[in-house]
């Protein structure tokens, strides 16, 4: 039995030193895909927009192009036993640029208060100019546009649902659509796949993506205070104890997915390359309860210094300890 849990152990280890090869190596083609075909389509708006806005919106594209897109697309790709090739990859790209740029219109109010419909009309202002350029070369391409299409709309309905509503929601309310938003996010990104999408596995990456977008919201907690945004992170007497809640919604996933039809090892990679890049915002979350613990200070009022995720010896000692450990017995996270 001992040496089972070793070999387990040392299975994570090796899964997890794979994983970061790999998106690394994933990283640098992304970031030429960036250097070379995203930024350059965004120069009109840079043009148009103010210094701080532009700062904003390049950080934003590359963040999304370089890092999410990247991750999020192998990763279920992977889920499928499949690798992207070149033109696919340029997809994901657009994708991640496009949602970037999508989210900021919507948080910088540049169309004001009405909904925006896909497709979008032809416009000659340089925000209704990108977008429509955007979405009509993801569409050019894409392998399922119908579903796509509604995906995108639905994201749109729930983005202008916020912002209408933002300061009033209800904690169910606010609940409901950070769910349909997450879930919302990587179904578009499964739609970019060249695979039908059974409803099982719908059901399935609904709840992986509602998982990711509380990551999200776990890793900007602060930041999300000192703006008097409200998320569910809000309702939780710590940012551990909310990183506990998004811990818990793993063995929903793995059990959703199994029923989906996929197979162990897929679906075990999946959870652990998810888990991986989770439990970077979980410790971080753990150490900083701690120094919450240890201060008495309130969340809200501390320095960003005192909340930047350090990522010394301490930090990496905790974090592989929990790697170590990672394992699903009768899909229970053990």
């Amino acid at each position: 039995m001992l040496t089972r849990i070793r070999m387990l152990r040392v299975g994570n280890l090796w899964q997890l030193l794979k994983l970061a090869i790999r998106f690394y190596s994933l990283q640098r083609y992304f970031k030429k895909l960036f250097t070379e075909e995203i930024d350059p389509l965004f120069s009109d708006i840079y043009n148009f927009l103010q210094e701080p806005q532009v700062k904003r919106l390049r950080y934003r594209v590359k963040n999304y192009t370089v890092t999410l897109a990247p991750f999020f697309g192998s990763l279920l790709y992977e889920l499928h036993n499949l690798k992207p090739d070149s033109k696919q990859r340029r997809l994901l790209a657009l994708a991640g640029a496009a949602t970037a740029f999508f989210d900021m219109i919507y948080d910088e109010n540049w169309k004001g208060e009405s909904l925006i419909v896909f497709p979008p009309q032809e416009s000659d202002d340089p925000v209704g100019k990108l977008l429509y350029n955007l979405y009509h070369l993801i569409m050019k391409e894409a392998p399922m546009p119908d579903g796509l299409l509604r995906w995108i709309n639905h994201i749109s309905k729930i983005e202008h649902e916020s912002c209408q509503q933002k300061g009033s929601l209800s904690r169910e309310e606010l609940e409901r659509i950070t769910f349909m938003k997450g879930a919302g996010g990587l179904m578009v990104f499964r739609h970019l796949l060249p695979v039908e999408v059974k409803i099982e596995e719908e059901d399935a990456l609904m709840v992986a993506g509602a998982a990711i977008q509380l990551m999200d919201d776990m890793v900007d907690v602060w930041q999300d205070l000192q703006e008097g945004i409200t998320t569910p992170a809000s309702y939780f007497p710590s940012p551990f104890v909310f990183a506990q809640h998004i811990e818990g919604l793993f063995e929903e996933i793995y059990a959703k997915l199994i029923t989906a039809g996929f197979s162990r090892p897929l679906v075990f990679r999946f959870c652990f390359t998810l888990y991986a890049a989770f439990l970077l915002g979980k410790v971080h979350t753990q150490r900083l309860t701690l120094y919450l613990e240890k201060t008495g200070k309130p969340l809200a009022t501390l320095s960003k210094p005192e909340v930047a995720l350090k990522s010394n010896m301490s930090f990496w000692v905790i974090y592989f300890g929990q790697i170590l450990k990672f394992r699903i017995v009768d899909q229970k996270i053990k």
